[in-house]
């Protein structure tokens, strides 16, 4: 599982969980790989639609949300559901 710092979608920092024999690792790791926009499959590869989605990465690099001012230009995965789209 990973999570962005503060759950901030344009961080750099991210945090790896690694669950084993009842114990959690934190692991500090790189920036996820956003996934291009034209390269998203709903429900196959990231989530658009329904109830736990991806976070949307917006072409101003700041924005949380859709303005007349930016497009969508990728996903990343979003808590637990987003990271179980991605690994299946």
């Amino acid at each position: 599982m990973t999570s962005k710092a503060g759950g901030n979608r344009y961080s750099y920092d991210q945090h790896a969980f690694v669950y084993a024999n009842d114990d959690c690792v934190l692991i500090p790791a790189a920036r996820e790989g956003m996934l291009p926009k034209d390269e998203a499959i709903d429900g196959v590869n990231t989530l658009i639609t329904g109830t736990y989605l991806d976070q949307v990465i917006y072409s101003d690099g700041v924005s949380t949300g859709k303005t007349e001012d930016n497009d969508t230009i990728g996903y990343i995965p979003n808590g637990l559901a987003g990271a179980r789209v991605v690994a299946a």
